[in-house]
């Protein structure tokens, strides 16, 4: 009995009176920043959008005989519509372009035709004076 009242009373020499808990709190403060580090990864994960554009020429080889391809107009690949080693038909649609510059151009030209409308019809009320 005396043994263990000994160790009991040995014990609490061992602890720091100043910082008695030192070890908890560096472990509970490392949980707690390894915690944080991983919900901010994950909120920035969902919110940021990683948009990649490369500008590349490129040679399409395929397996068997050489067949020339080409693009009717250029622009930039929104999505990609087969898969490397798909067989095609011909006349298959291999990629899709984004459709945002044919709009803008399109808009171009439909603004440039309402104002030569409207440069029309002030030249023919000019001419009736």
């Amino acid at each position: 009995m005396r043994v263990a009242l000994r160790v009991m009373e040995a014990a609490p020499r061992l602890i720091d009176p100043v910082l008695p808990r030192v070890g908890v709190l560096v472990a509970r403060g490392t949980f707690y920043l390894i915690g944080l580090i991983i919900v901010v990864a994950l909120v920035w994960l969902s919110l940021t959008r990683i948009n990649v554009v490369v500008r590349a020429d490129g040679h399409l080889a395929p397996r068997a005989e050489p067949l020339s391809l080409s693009v009717p107009q250029s622009g930039i690949i929104s999505k990609v519509l087969i898969d490397v080693g798909s067989q095609v038909n011909a006349g298959q649609p291999l990629l899709e372009l984004d459709s945002f510059r044919e709009a803008a151009e399109a808009n171009q030209d439909w603004h440039e035709l309402e104002q030569a409308k409207a440069e029309s019809k002030k030249a023919d009320r000019r001419r009736r004076d």
